[in-house]
């Protein structure tokens, strides 16, 4: 059993489920790969401030680097982070729901003047 792991909270797939619609599911899909992707990007940023906090406090690895420099490496850091790779697959995961999602939305809706005596 892992830190934090909770019977009653639901799982990502229980979750959509619980939406009554493949566009909610959509929607939802969605919302979280754009909160996994700010998350990814606000690491970023954190691990950016990281390395310019190094390097202003005398880090002999970052002397003579500019700030431009800097940057460069706090970003190559946070790329090869676990926590960076894990947010991107959580962002990728919930983008192809998302998409599969709304694909089954507009399959399911019928085309304007069809009616279900109609054959195509």
């Amino acid at each position: 059993m892992s830190v934090g792991w909770r019977p009653s909270s639901p799982t990502a797939g229980e979750e959509i489920d619980a939406l009554e619609s493949d566009y909610q599911r959509a929607q939802h899909c969605r919302a979280k790969a754009e909160f996994y992707r700010n998350e990814w990007f606000h690491g970023r940023e954190v691990e950016i401030e990281c390395v310019r906090v190094l390097a202003a406090a005398g880090d002999r690895r970052f002397r003579r680097k500019t700030p431009l420099d800097l940057e460069m490496i706090g970003k190559s850091r946070w790329r090869l982070r676990v926590a960076a790779q894990d947010l991107i697959a959580l962002e990728q995961m919930y983008t192809r729901w998302a998409m599969m999602y709304l694909a089954f939305a507009q399959f399911k809706q019928p085309s304007p003047g069809y009616t279900s005596f109609e054959r195509a």
